[in-house]
């Protein structure tokens, strides 16, 4: 089922989308700042927030932190967040024993061929 969007809508999804890329090379997108901050990289004041985030809420296979599934991988624990909506798919994920982190974003649903999920693992571990 496909749904038209009131053309009103498009400066917003357009804006919306637009503040994902960086305004020039040395500054980084909102999302690349929000990982660097949950890796430690930058100094705010949300670090004890952003930690709480990492703290797994339910054990299970995968083990759910808050907006976080969590997985074990060989550089140490993974958070990883995927989805999709309206014709769009996501990835982010952290390790943040190993200082790493990925974004991976489509301009396509891909949530019923599995998603990115494979691409930002991929990213994120070092190659064997």
């Amino acid at each position: 089922m496909r749904i038209a969007l009131p053309a009103v809508l498009l400066p917003f999804l357009f804006a919306c989308s637009a503040a994902q890329r960086p305004a020039t090379p040395d500054e980084p997108s909102t999302l690349a700042a929000m990982l660097r901050a949950h890796l430690g990289l930058v100094e705010t004041p949300l670090r004890p927030a952003l930690r709480l985030t990492h703290r797994v809420l339910r054990e299970g296979h995968p083990r759910v932190a808050m907006n976080w599934m969590v997985v074990s991988t060989p550089s140490g624990e993974t958070f990883v967040h995927e989805g999709g909506t309206g014709g769009f798919s996501s990835f982010m994920g952290l390790v943040p024993a190993a200082g790493r982190a990925a974004i991976v974003l489509s301009d396509t649903a891909l949530l019923a061929r599995g998603g990115l999920g494979a691409i930002g693992m991929r990213l994120l571990e070092p190659a064997p």
